[in-house]
């Protein structure tokens, strides 16, 4: 290695301000593939049982709801924030009960391919 280029190197590992940069830039790119890899379809699969259960409300939803219009605007409110208390349950409750069939039928394949 020639004097210039191990001046170079030894400049580059000496200046905390550049090792701080690329410790930034690769914490940044981390992060990235860890959204785009993980956490986006997370939010997808988590949207997704979301949507199905404001589309497919309870009876007890719909009750509440149905009263909405007799109520006082402060009650209303309350309602509200009750019902989106019981979508947020029931869209837990729903992933919850895909986790566990995805559960199930992985053990069921894996005792399949353990008998073959």
């Amino acid at each position: 290695m020639s004097d210039e280029n191990m001046n170079d190197v030894t400049g580059m590992l000496m200046n905390k301000e550049y090792i701080r940069k690329d410790i930034d830039e690769m914490t940044q790119l981390l992060k990235n593939m860890l959204k785009e890899k993980y956490i986006s379809k997370m939010n997808d699969f988590v949207m997704k049982h979301k949507e199905r259960t404001i589309k497919n409300p309870t009876k007890e939803v719909v009750l509440m709801e149905a009263i909405k219009p007799f109520l006082q605007k402060e009650d209303r409110l309350n309602l509200d924030r009750m019902i989106e208390m019981m979508n947020l349950i029931n869209t837990a409750r729903s992933i919850q009960m895909e986790v566990q069939r995805f559960r199930t039928q992985m053990m069921d394949d894996h005792v399949k391919m353990e008998k073959e």
